[in-house]
């Protein structure tokens, strides 16, 4: 608990010192809000549409209180409570996590992650926007074909992660993500809802808040952003 408190208490402090806060403009946020596909509720209660269509002057007052926020570098309190309903699966059980949807919507906002993903992202990198898996698949598959028929040999390494996202350690992320220049402010803020407090919930039913010292949250929209920024240094390194 203290070294994730203290690594994150660091990352605030430089943010602060050396980067501007993220600024979300009202027309943008509700232009956000009405593109927003999922139509369930976030864990603040709200509904994208209803972000969407409520008054401006309620809607206003909503980003002007996340602007506050973002200008300190934190998440407001009130959004930092994440739930998890379980769905029942073939083989057992898993949740889903519902974060809150004015978050959801401020992220959507936020551009400095995906213009860091432009730059960084390597060629190698087949996870990305633009890019497929499947073509990845083809092409290591064709040199290997061709391989074959030179009479060469041809091999592979392959990594199989199980619950990659959840052991995360939040520390080391915190490390390798500001020496890939990740941008601060959005670290900031997205490991703070990241690792608030989860709740699983069933039917009507919610259990005691858990409380989270590592680990992000899969499907989420930063989730790949930040484990490229963990394994770029290590990754880039052993690649030839």
């Amino acid at each position: 608990t203290f070294t994730y408190t203290h690594a994150h208490k660091h990352l605030r402090y430089q943010a602060q010192a050396h980067s501007d806060p993220i600024h979300i403009t009202h027309a943008e946020f509700v232009q956000k809000a009405k593109a927003y596909r999922k139509t369930s509720k976030g864990s603040d209660g709200f509904l994208a549409s209803e972000l969407a269509h409520m008054p401006s002057v309620a809607s206003g007052d909503i980003v002007d209180a996340l602007n506050a926020a973002c200008a300190e570098f934190v998440v407001p309190h009130q959004l930092l409570h994440n739930l998890n309903p379980l769905l029942g699966k073939p083989s057992g059980v898993r949740t889903i996590c519902k974060t809150p949807m004015q978050y959801r919507i401020m992220a959507q906002c936020d551009h400095s992650v995906e213009q860091w993903e432009s730059q960084y992202t390597a060629s190698y990198d087949t996870c990305g926007k633009g890019r497929s898996a499947l073509q990845a698949a083809l092409f290591r598959a064709t040199l290997a074909e061709v391989s074959v028929a030179q009479s060469r040999h041809v091999g592979g390494v392959f990594h199989d992660f199980s619950k990659s996202f959840d052991s995360i350690h939040t520390p080391t992320l915190i490390q390798q993500a500001t020496a890939a220049q990740f941008p601060l402010p959005a670290l900031c803020l997205a490991l703070s809802q990241h690792l608030s407090p989860r709740t699983i919930q069933f039917q009507d039913s919610c259990s005691p808040h858990i409380s989270i010292q590592q680990s992000i949250i899969a499907g989420w929209k930063f989730s790949v952003a930040l484990t490229r920024a963990l394994l770029l240094g290590k990754i880039g390194r052993a690649h030839v």
